[in-house]
């Protein structure tokens, strides 16, 4: 059977070996008709039918050709983090800082304050207490503790009057010149009477009472007297009934002398004081009398 020439139809057979006209005799041989063949390289698939459908069948998938070095190095690479990664990853870093910063405010204001608190004897206390003792501190409650408040001031001793009580009250020994003692003036003065008897029982002697504007400290007596005054006794006594300031508790006596100062062996705390002569010194006549210029308190 001669060669398909990719022409027939199914079912058919053509014959492919068509006659040809015979060459001129005459005619060159460049002019001659080739006598066609069939090609038999490439045939041309036949034409489907009409009246068929034809199935294909299903294209197999690509086999995965692995990656090359030159080809991954261009490939791009994922925006998207893999499942493991996906959350974000905190930076310890601030957290540390921020609890850093926190702690220096609180040092800096909890510290100063810690040190300028004043401490006091009872904060001390307890806090040795609790220190030694914490297992009986838990069951047995502290004790109250007190503490000693500081001695107030001292204040300044200020005469605010004298008074001069004379021999068995008679008025005798110039009550009115008492002033003259606390004018701050030496030349202005008091004196008593002068005396036969230089012995005084305290009940009737002559005393001189001097007040104070306000209870204070006293720790002395001074008086500025005659020039010429020696001997006698005089008592410093703490007047604490005003009703009878000869019979107050003694405190200090002392002979006398120009410049007499009776020192206090403790000080004492009071408003009023009395001086009390129990003999009179002798002065610049040779009589048993006093003369003061001024007295003072300290």
């Amino acid at each position: 059977m001669p060669a398909s020439s990719g022409y027939e139809r199914e079912g058919e057979s053509y014959n492919t070996d068509f006659p040809h006209p015979e060459p001129l005799a005459d005619a060159p041989s460049t002019h001659q008709i080739p006598r066609v063949r069939p090609i038999d390289e490439e045939p041309v698939p036949a034409a489907p039918a009409e009246e068929a459908t034809e199935v294909l069948s299903a294209i197999p998938a690509a086999p995965t050709v692995p990656a090359t070095a030159s080809s991954t190095a261009h490939e791009p690479k994922p925006t998207k983090e893999t499942p493991e990664r996906s959350g974000k990853l905190i930076d310890p870093t601030r957290p540390a800082l921020l609890f850093g910063l926190v702690l220096f405010l609180f040092g800096a204001i909890w510290g100063p304050w810690m040190a300028t608190r004043p401490v006091t004897d009872l904060d001390l206390g307890q806090s040795l207490r609790a220190g030694l003792n914490p297992d009986q501190n838990q069951s047995e409650p502290a004790p109250n503790l007190t503490t000693t408040p500081p001695p107030a001031p001292s204040v300044t001793p200020v005469i605010s009057s004298v008074q001069v009580l004379s021999w068995n009250n008679d008025d005798g020994d110039h009550p009115d010149r008492a002033i003259n003692m606390i004018d701050s003036n030496p030349s202005t003065s008091w004196s008593s009477r002068w005396f036969d008897n230089n012995q005084f029982r305290d009940e009737t002697s002559v005393t001189i009472v001097v007040k104070l504007q306000q209870k204070a400290t006293v720790s002395s007596v001074t008086l500025n007297m005659d020039p010429a005054t020696s001997g006698g006794e005089i008592v410093v006594r703490n007047v604490t009934d005003p009703a009878n300031p000869r019979g107050g508790t003694e405190l200090a006596s002392s002979a006398l002398s120009p410049t007499t100062t009776i020192q206090l062996p403790e000080p004492v705390e009071t408003d009023t004081i009395a001086l009390q002569f129990r003999s009179m010194p002798k002065g610049q006549d040779g009589r048993n009398w006093a003369w003061i210029s001024e007295l003072t308190v300290q």
